[in-house]
């Protein structure tokens, strides 16, 4: 392991205060990423760790990420890599994870998938105080196996990114990097985030709707999800159907309506409304 100890020092001696977080191995469950074993890569963690906590120590170390699409690549490498974090006494700040689901699988996907290594983290007794992040995600990439790549456009697109972030608040990730800015499209992607692009749409939807809000919990009634928020005294409801479509209540107090893309019209307490899989967010009266 010399060459490991002497690579990552060179790293963070020589981005000392200019890398905030480290992340140990992309997608270490996957042979095309990572040949070795769990043990082996709790072992590189924990040299890792004590590498930069000595040089800088208030930088973060952040576990080897798992890619979540493939359950067998998961449960063969990452639920033995945290039982060998546990024996190390958790030598990381925060836990990683890719939540790309399937080709052809949307937010409720990832949120099943969210779900399943939150389990296998308590199941290796993680401390709660371990924040998780997803360091790595968007739609519709080809695989696993045959399954062709699924192009997400339009309003779904701006919709699914909203989705995606409350989802965070829903689920407990405390972030998530959203792969990947560009400045034209990138045919590997499902979800194209570029200027102009109706993802952009769901970036700045979220700019408005939820930066600076206090987060006040969701709920879910069959596929209707409500969320609710309050920002500088202004009370709000984010709505959306799981999947399909379903019947909702403009609870009372309702003004307006608005979808990701800023079209806004006037709704009054007790109308029904049809969701769909596109979120809404509905202003109360103060």
């Amino acid at each position: 392991m010399a060459d490991w100890d002497n690579w990552v020092t060179q790293v963070v001696q020589r981005y000392k205060g200019r890398i905030s977080s480290y992340e140990i191995w992309n997608e270490a469950n996957l042979k095309m990423f990572y040949n070795g074993t769990p043990a082996q890569m709790a072992d590189m963690t924990k040299r890792a760790y004590d590498i930069i906590k000595a040089n800088d120590p208030a930088a973060l170390v952040v576990s080897a990420s798992p890619s979540l699409r493939l359950q067998s690549a998961f449960d063969g490498f990452y639920v033995k890599y945290l039982a060998e974090l546990a024996k190390l006494s958790w030598p990381i700040d925060v836990l990683a994870m890719h939540t790309y689901p399937k080709a052809d699988g949307d937010p409720v996907a990832r949120g099943a998938l969210i779900t399943m290594a939150k389990k296998a983290i308590t199941a290796a007794g993680a401390p709660a105080t371990i924040p998780v992040w997803d360091t790595e995600l968007n739609y519709g990439l080809a695989g696993p196996g045959a399954l062709p790549a699924n192009k997400i456009k339009g309003d779904k697109a701006a919709g699914w990114v909203v989705r995606t972030y409350i989802d965070n608040l829903r689920y407990g990730i405390e972030r998530s990097y959203w792969y990947i800015w560009t400045q034209k499209p990138y045919a590997l992607l499902g979800i194209q985030a570029y200027p102009g692009a109706p993802a952009e749409q769901g970036f700045f939807a979220l700019e408005n709707w939820v930066v600076g809000s206090s987060f006040e919990g969701c709920t879910q009634t069959g596929d209707t999800v409500v969320c609710n928020f309050t920002r500088a005294g202004q009370k709000s409801v984010v709505a959306w159907a799981e999947t399909g479509t379903a019947a909702y209540t403009a609870p009372e107090g309702s003004t307006l309506l608005c979808d990701p893309s800023a079209k806004c019209s006037q709704v009054a307490g007790g109308t029904q409304i049809t969701l769909t899989e596109i979120p809404v967010r509905i202003y109360l009266q103060s």
